[in-house]
C-alpha cells in the first residue's frame, strides 16, 4: 500500500501531472458550481410557481366554502326566528299552533330545496305537538344519537355550533336506501337557563360529498387540502388516507401572525381560516416540487457529461 502511494506521489510530482490537475480543477469547479447554482435557482422557481398556483386554488376554495358557510348562517338566522315564534305559539290555542307549525314546516322544506341542503332537523320537547312528525321534526331525545348533548347545547348561546356528523340516516322519503351519510352540521338551540331544559334546537346538515367536490377540483396533483377543526380533528380531506402534517395550534399561529406559508415535515403548508372558526390547510409535498425539476437535473448532468470530456 505504501509503495502504491509512493508511486502516485512520484507521478504527481511531474510538471505534466500538475498541469493536468490544475486544468481539471479550473474547469470542473466552475462547471459543477454553475450546475449546482442552476439547479438551485430552477428549484426555487419551480417551488414558487407550484406554491403560487396552490395558493391561488386554496383562496378560491376558501371563498367558496366561506360563501356556503355564510349561506347556512343566514338560513340559521331565519330558522331561529321561525322556531322562536313556534315556541311562543305553543302557549296559544291549538289551531293557532297547528297553523304556525305548518308554516314553519313549509319554510324548512323551502330552505332545504332552495339551498340544496342534505337535510334540516328540528327538535322539539316531547310535550310539544308535532315533535314526532319524523320528517323534519323530531323529539329532543333524538339529538343524543347525533352526538349532541344538552351540555353542548347550553354552550351555544346565540352563535352556531359547527360539528362533524357521521352515519346520519335520512328519513325514508328522502333516501329509501337508508345509506348512512357523513357531513358537517350547523346547530343552534335555545336553552332555558332557569330550568336547564332545551326549548328547541335545529340542525342544518351538509353532505360530505359537497365539500369534497370543492376540495377535489384540483385532485390531479398530490397536493392535499383539508379542513381542520379548532380541536385538531379532520372534518373533511381531499386525501382521506393522508394524515395532516400541521396541528390546529400551528395553523392558528400561522393565521394570526399572517405567516400563512410554512414548511413542516417536508411539506409546504398554506393555512387559511374559515368564517366558522375552522382552518383550511393546503399541503404541497416537497417531493412533488423536486419531481418537477427532474428534467432540469437530467439536462445539467447531460451537459456535464458532454462538456467535461470535450474540454
Amino acid at each position: 500500500m505504501n509503495k502504491f502511494i509512493h508511486k502516485i506521489r512520484i507521478k504527481l510530482a511531474h510538471y505534466q501531472a500538475k498541469l493536468l490537475l490544475a486544468f481539471l480543477f479550473c474547469t470542473l469547479v466552475p462547471i459543477i458550481s454553475i450546475g449546482i447554482l442552476s439547479y438551485n435557482q430552477s428549484y426555487n422557481i419551480a417551488k414558487k410557481q407550484i406554491t403560487d398556483a396552490a395558493v391561488s386554488s386554496a383562496n378560491q376554495i376558501n371563498t367558496q366554502i366561506n360563501s356556503r358557510i355564510a349561506q347556512v348562517e343566514n338560513v340559521s338566522d331565519a330558522l331561529q326566528y321561525n322556531m322562536y315564534t313556534l315556541l311562543q305559539s305553543d302557549k296559544m290555542q291549538t289551531t293557532d299552533y297547528i297553523d304556525r307549525f305548518t308554516e314553519v314546516r313549509n319554510n324548512i322544506d323551502l330552505f332545504k330545496s332552495t339551498f340544496n341542503f342534505c337535510h334540516i332537523y328540528a327538535f322539539l320537547n316531547s310535550d310539544q305537538l308535532g315533535n314526532n312528525e319524523f320528517l323534519y321534526f323530531f323529539p329532543i331525545s333524538q339529538m343524543s344519537p347525533l352526538g349532541i348533548s344538552k351540555k353542548v347545547l347550553s354552550q351555544i348561546g346565540t352563535h352556531s355550533l359547527w360539528l362533524k356528523e357521521t352515519n346520519i340516516v335520512l328519513p325514508y322519503i328522502f333516501d329509501n336506501t337508508r345509506t348512512p351519510k357523513n357531513g358537517i352540521a350547523c346547530c343552534r338551540a335555545q336553552v332555558n337557563h332557569i330550568t336547564g331544559t332545551v326549548d328547541y334546537a335545529f340542525l342544518i346538515f351538509l353532505n360530505e360529498d359537497e365539500l369534497l367536490k370543492i376540495l377535489n377540483y384540483s385532485s390531479s396533483t398530490p397536493i392535499n387540502t383539508y379542513i381542520l377543526s379548532q380541536s385538531g380533528a379532520i372534518i373533511v380531506s381531499s386525501s382521506p388516507k393522508t394524515d395532516p402534517h400541521i396541528t390546529a395550534e400551528a395553523a392558528k399561529e400561522s393565521v394570526s401572525n399572517s405567516n400563512r406559508i410554512r414548511t413542516v415535515s417536508h411539506y409546504v403548508c398554506y393555512c387559511l381560516s374559515l368564517s366558522n372558526g375552522w382552518y383550511q390547510i393546503t399541503e404541497i409535498p416537497e417531493a412533488y416540487i423536486f419531481k418537477s425539476t427532474l428534467g432540469i437535473i437530467k439536462w445539467i448532468l447531460l451537459s456535464l457529461l458532454l462538456f467535461i470530456p470535450l474540454i
